[in-house]
């Protein structure tokens, strides 16, 4: 698996988005086109689709886009800060598709509205994902080290000082 990560992570991070944004399209349009032939009104069968296609993003984003971002030492799974703060984000990128969808859908194809507000997203998407949920982490930036030993390493012994009251009374 690691072999994997290693050649996936020396792709270019634009093209690993545009990879995951252009199957995560499609698996919104095909929802889409799917739920409209069921019968489903347009705007709700969009934003059904739209969270379909958020959920496999979500997934394929973390393994993909920014799999050289995660926080180091902790399980893909388990990092639930990056997991609820992608999930806010895609929240807000719904909105901006649907709107997007909901003001041209009257003047164009369906999908075509649905491609319009796929775009609108993704530039929301990226920004976001780039500098807020999967930013750089400054723990891959080494730390100097000193050349004298810590505290830490040494012994647990305490000095305290102590007065000595006579000296200073005036007695000796």
């Amino acid at each position: 698996m690691h072999r994997i990560h290693h050649h996936i992570v020396r792709i270019p991070r634009i093209v690993r988005f545009g990879f995951v944004g252009v199957t995560c399209a499609v698996v919104q349009l095909v929802c889409l086109f799917g739920f409209i032939k069921l019968g489903m009104d347009k705007q709700v069968a969009n934003i059904t689709a739209i969270i379909i296609a958020t959920e496999a993003n979500i997934l394929l984003s973390r393994q993909i886009t920014w799999l050289d971002r995660r926080v180091p030492g902790i399980p893909i799974h388990q990092d639930w800060h990056a997991v609820i703060a992608h999930h806010v984000l895609l929240g807000c990128t719904l909105v901006i598709n649907e709107a997007m969808f909901a003001l041209t859908s009257s003047h164009q194809p369906y999908l075509l509205a649905a491609m319009c507000g796929i775009a609108a997203a993704a530039v929301a998407n990226y920004t976001g994902s780039n500098y807020m949920i999967f930013r750089a982490h400054s723990a891959a930036v080494p730390r100097l080290q000193s050349p004298l030993p810590s505290i830490a390493d040494s012994p647990r012994r305490v000095l305290v000082p102590v007065r000595n009251d006579r000296t200073h009374s005036g007695i000796r």
